[in-house]
């Protein structure tokens, strides 16, 4: 058996979701030989540039505009639609020419591309291969949405509530969780962390997180957590910007604070083990291992649309803290460093939540009956 996992590399999020996918695979059914594709590297450049410095443009400098086109097109049968997902199919003609060579026996999908293109695929008779797509946020927009597709797993129940009204079978919808690696549900000894950051056990320690693209202002918001009087920690992860790295390195912290500034790094899952309260904006993946290692959040920037959604579910939840400005971002880290109580709380609440299994239930169903095992 063959099964093909495609992402979009539109922020990391999508593409961490499949490599979570195909790791789950590899480990729990060895017997499939899996491949795991950025969808973006298989179209036009122009087209490549626009998709994903398009998004990065819209949500990091236009907040406001992205927010409305997100709001404004959650809605079935939009005018216009139809004829953009026609322009998109067009310009894939090279992925679905490898998946034509790859032939899979099974699509596995985190990003709404291919369910978009999905109706022209069939209707030109490319190829007819069962397409399982995996939403990677906590609310399924409409742009995710397309009854060619075979089977959706989504982050909590209400997304099934609005796929059974739009007319899609329950049995259609699995309520998975959105899938992370695997490492976020494995124990981390903490004395052995800190020591390597030059960090010290016993003192608060907030973690800084902007995406793995480096969005929002980061530098203005470690700069209002230096104006507190506890004494506490703190590490920043930059992502893939290196400017904002090297802002962040050149800043100077007072006496009662130490700071450690990283870039990309691969051990998210052993930063968050080590952090009290984590300060980060509302991605789907960054919440959901968030919760896997309980954490309390605080949400900041709220970027309108999708992350918008994400953090108010975290707040529902009872995990995360949003926060409008960076006063609010100060007042509610120094509230949940003040009340040990509170803290507790919010961080049982993540642990309450959590699924971090999600990869694992998802690569069991989409083999389930398709092989002995």
């Amino acid at each position: 058996m063959r099964i093909l996992l495609t992402s979009v590399s539109a922020g990391s999020g999508h593409v961490r979701a499949a490599d979570a996918i195909q790791k789950a695979l590899n480990r729990h059914f060895p017997s499939i030989e899996t491949r795991h594709i950025d969808a973006m590297d298989y179209v036009p450049p122009f087209f490549k540039k626009f998709y994903v410095g398009g998004y990065s443009l819209a949500a990091n400098k236009l907040p406001a505009i992205w927010g409305a086109m997100y709001y404004g097109t959650d809605k079935e049968n939009l005018p216009g639609q139809k004829f953009m997902n026609y322009l998109q199919f067009k310009l894939c003609r090279k992925l679905l020419q490898l998946i034509n060579e790859f032939k899979p026996d099974l699509i596995v999908t985190t990003h709404f591309l291919l369910p978009q293109i999905l109706p022209f695929i069939l209707k030109e008779k490319i190829f007819d291969i069962p397409v399982h797509c995996v939403i990677t946020d906590f609310y399924a927009h409409q742009f995710w949405l397309n009854k060619n597709v075979h089977r959706y797993y989504v982050a909590q129940e209400k997304s099934v509530e609005k796929l059974v009204l739009q007319g899609f079978d329950r049995s259609q919808v699995v309520v998975s969780g959105i899938p992370i690696h695997q490492n976020f549900s494995e124990p981390v000894d903490k004395r052995k962390i800190l020591p390597d950051l030059n960090l010290e056990p016993g003192i608060p320690t907030l973690l800084f997180l902007s995406g793995g693209l480096g969005f929002g202002d980061l530098v203005s918001t470690v700069q209002t957590i230096f104006e507190l009087e506890n004494k506490i920690q703190i590490i920043t992860v930059s992502g893939k910007n290196a400017k904002l790295h090297a802002k962040l390195r050149n800043l100077k912290s007072p006496s009662r604070v130490k700071a450690v500034h990283l870039g990309f790094v691969a051990n998210m899952h052993e930063l968050l083990s080590i952090s009290d309260v984590v300060v980060t904006k509302g991605g789907g993946l960054t919440i959901s291992e968030c919760l896997a290692k309980g954490n309390a959040l605080v949400l900041y920037p709220v970027i309108p649309g999708q992350e918008e959604k994400n953090c108010r579910l975290a707040e529902w939840m009872g995990a995360g803290i949003i926060a409008r400005n960076l006063p609010e971002v100060a007042k509610n880290v120094k509230s949940l460093l003040d009340d040990s109580a509170k803290l507790a709380k919010m961080r049982n609440n993540s642990f309450t939540f959590a699924k971090p299994a999600a990869a694992l239930t998802i690569a069991r169903d989409s083999v389930a009956g398709r092989l002995s095992v």
